[in-house]
């Protein structure tokens, strides 16, 4: 089956809707909005970025506009207050799996939920060496940490380097956020004529 597809500006909007702002879309901040399934639009587009060509654009086939909803206040302060700082580890893995030559769109989907879905729980770890001792006093409690196995030295290393270097910051992920909140509030259909 064939998808639509929304477009935005950049990788740290890709990152921050892939793994963020759809969640909250849908059964977090945003669940209990109204109309009660406005979230069915947005949560089935598949999203890609490109800074020179389409964004904002939704393209593909017919997506049902029954309960469309599209003001969604992505800079909100008690969502940022909550989920903020894991928004901008994201940002900056996404930065580390680039500087890997890993396509974060096309790259293993369990690979990258895995890292995602990861990164806040180590975003203080100082060094590579501490988190193999974290990471392996938790696989050795429950298995379920083995998903931590994903991270490579140089990943881990790489984050490290550009978290520190402050190379990704609230102050940016707001100007994407604001720019997200615009692309979805002024978006604009491209649906194939078959459809």
């Amino acid at each position: 089956m064939t998808t639509s597809t929304i477009t935005f500006t950049n990788h740290y909007q890709y990152i921050c809707w892939e793994f963020e702002m759809r969640g909250q879309i849908s059964d977090g901040m945003w669940e209990n909005s109204r109309p009660y399934d406005h979230y069915k639009f947005w949560c089935n587009l598949t999203a890609l970025y490109n800074e020179d060509l389409d964004v904002g654009c939704v393209k593909g086939p017919y997506c049902s506009m029954a309960n469309f909803k599209n003001n969604y206040n992505f800079l909100n302060k008690e969502l940022l207050d909550i989920v903020g700082g894991r928004m901008i580890d994201k940002c900056i893995l996404a930065d580390v799996l680039i500087s890997l030559d890993y396509d974060i769109i096309n790259m293993d989907k369990n690979m990258i939920y895995n890292l995602m879905s990861s990164i806040d729980r180590i975003s203080d770890i100082k060094s590579y060496d501490e988190f193999v001792i974290w990471r392996d006093k938790k696989i050795n409690q429950d298995s379920y940490y083995e998903k931590y196995l994903v991270f490579s030295s140089d990943m881990i290393n790489r984050f490290i380097a550009l978290r520190d270097s402050e190379h990704y910051t609230m102050k940016n992920l707001r100007s994407d956020l604001k720019e997200m909140k615009k692309t979805i509030k002024n978006v604009v259909f491209h649906y194939n004529q078959s459809n």
